[in-house]
């Protein structure tokens, strides 16, 4: 039945352990002629290929695999490890069965999972079971392919960018412009059934001209006039089905006839049944006044032309805008207002509440493009959010400050814009505060100092910081250490830790620097950074200022910020306990 085969190479076999092989000419021979004589089932088993058969056999040892029995002949079954030969099954004689079976040794994998021959060896972690053979009528089981790991769709958005479904409404005109501008929206996932139609009209095209990453001119093409009737109650009809699912409305109007009166009706009327996060950025803001919006955006030179003002430059604009904060709220009919100031920030106005200046990185004119709207969109999101009015602001600071880095026309993620956030690291230590304050004073920047528990920031708190920054250049914070407000304010003191108020400060974009100091006083900090200005808050006066003639003798003068009545920390925690923990 098997006979040596001295021409190739032979594997062990586990019966009798002698060497032995089964020619597949042999083996089909054999087994054809008489099949009872050698498998004492009655039938041929099937052949296997050597993938499967090295599946089925399991690790190789010396060892006898596992041992089944046959439904049909109660006879134990074995399967011999030949790896390159069809695999079939033989008995094993009495005294074989008579002897106990070794234990099997454990085998490791090796490092390169290849033979000498070069075929892949395949090792499973524990032994197969044996293969049961079957009738010539069987049918034979498919071996199932390998699952491939799904991949999560994105249901056109891109991973990482806003979570926020926008619905898109303009007119265009039937021409390939309408066509390229339907497929941009479709690629970021934005559907395309706002865009109304309309033959008679070319849409607006801004083409820049650039060279060497500076723009040089632009130019303007599409439609100026007013919409037509038609036209115009086809917008009003899909504005008026988009407003019931949105929860903020951005207006911008550019004066290209698009945003006609009967639009602002409609605006207007919607704003008064439904009233929605609505921020406007226009040419004239007066038109938008009577559907009384959220918070309007203009920039300087709009803001200025819609007070009557000329000849601002630089900061001197913000003095300039300041003064008429009431009548600028007054004429928009907002609640709040953001004068956008190019590179110098925005200075945020609301009504009831003071004044508040966001600040900028310093970045070229040349690669402003989109950084309105991308401040205007951030603002949006942030007020629908319910985020305070500050933190809108300095989130749309960064946002376009983001934008106008990059070259060309680009967009602002929310993961773009929460690595920027995290990134921003303001802490210094007292090493790194006199290698600064040197750099400054050598630059000519005024530097400003302040100090403080900020244990739970308040607008009080807000307000002087913001007040402060605007005195200099650079404004350095001195945060106490939490056993120096345990022996200032007492044992119950800090309500939050140390990491925890830098964080909230470092979120303020008035604030520049940050250090912690663990004394009574900031003595140490004020010798380090030798500051031109020097703040403290309206409670504070010169006699009661221990730092005051240290300020004197280093140059450097000392302001006092009026004191905002009923906002201090230490009022607002008596609030809290006088409400019970309900």
């Amino acid at each position: 039945m098997l006979r040596r085969d001295p021409d190739r190479r032979s594997r062990s076999c586990p019966f009798g352990h002698v060497t032995l092989r089964l020619h597949r000419s042999d083996a089909r021979r054999r087994t054809s002629r008489a099949p009872a004589r050698i498998f004492p089932f009655g039938h041929v088993p099937r052949r296997m290929s050597c993938s499967e058969a090295r599946r089925r056999v399991g690790p190789r040892s010396l060892a006898p695999p596992p041992v089944r029995t046959s439904a049909r002949h109660d006879m134990p079954l074995q399967t011999c490890p030949l790896q390159h030969v069809p695999t079939h099954l033989f008995t094993r004689s009495a005294r074989d069965d008579s002897r106990p079976a070794p234990r099997a040794r454990r085998l490791r994998r090796p490092a390169d999972p290849r033979d000498r021959r070069g075929h892949a060896r395949h090792l499973p972690r524990r032994p197969q079971r044996a293969a049961v053979p079957r009738g010539p009528g069987a049918r034979r089981r498919r071996r199932r392919a390998p699952r491939r790991p799904r991949r999560r769709r994105q249901h056109g958005r891109q991973r990482g960018r806003a979570r926020a479904r926008v619905t898109f409404l303009s007119v265009v005109g039937g021409d390939d412009e309408a066509d390229r501008l339907a497929r941009s929206l479709a690629a970021l996932g934005v559907p395309a059934h706002g865009l109304v139609r309309a033959g008679g009209r070319r849409t607006l095209v801004k083409q820049r001209v650039l060279a060497g990453g500076q723009i040089l001119l632009r130019l303007d093409a599409g439609s100026r006039d007013d919409l037509d009737p038609v036209t115009e109650a086809r917008l009003c009809e899909r504005l008026r089905a988009a407003w019931g699912d949105v929860d903020a409305v951005i207006v911008s109007d550019y004066g290209y006839g698009v945003l006609t009166d009967g639009v602002i009706d409609e605006i207007a009327a919607l704003q008064a049944a439904r009233a929605r996060v609505l921020v406007a950025d226009a040419k004239d803001l007066r038109r938008l006044a009577r559907a009384r919006p959220t918070a309007v955006k203009p920039n300087y030179c709009e803001a200025a032309r819609l007070l009557g003002l000329t000849g601002g430059h630089g900061d001197g604009r913000v003095e300039q805008i300041a003064a008429h904060e009431a009548e600028f709220l007054q004429i928009t009919g907002a609640r709040i207002a953001a004068v956008t100031l190019d590179c110098a920030g925005a200075l945020v106005f609301e009504t009831g509440h003071p004044a508040y200046r966001t600040y900028a990185r310093p970045s070229s004119d040349a690669n402003a493009t989109g950084a309105g709207d991308t401040f205007v969109s951030a603002l949006a999101l942030a007020l629908a959010a319910g985020a305070p009015t500050h933190a809108c602001a300095d989130l749309a600071s960064s946002a376009a400050s983001l934008v106008v880095a990059r070259d060309g026309t680009t967009a602002c993620s929310a993961a773009e814009l929460r690595v920027h956030l995290a990134s921003q690291d303001k802490l210094l230590g007292h090493d790194d505060l006199a290698l600064l304050a040197d750099c400054l004073h050598r630059a000519g920047k005024r530097l400003v100092f302040t100090n403080g528990c900020f244990d739970i920031l308040h607008r009080g708190h807000i307000t002087c910081l913001s007040r402060a920054k605007a005195l200099g250049d650079v404004l350095i914070v001195g945060l106490n250490a939490d056993a120096s407000v345990r022996r200032l304010k007492g044992a119950t003191r800090p309500i939050n830790c140390a990491a925890d108020r830098a964080q909230v400060l470092a979120a303020l974009s008035c604030v520049d620097h940050i250090v912690e100091f663990a004394d009574d006083t900031p003595t140490r900090l004020i010798e380090l950074a030798r500051p031109d200005v020097y703040v403290k808050g309206g409670d504070y006066s010169l006699d009661k200022l221990p730092e005051a003639p240290l300020v004197s003798r280093l140059g450097g003068e000392v302001c006092f910020m009026p004191y905002l009545d009923d906002f201090s920390t230490t009022g607002l925690l008596a609030r809290l306990g006088d409400r019970g923990p309900g």
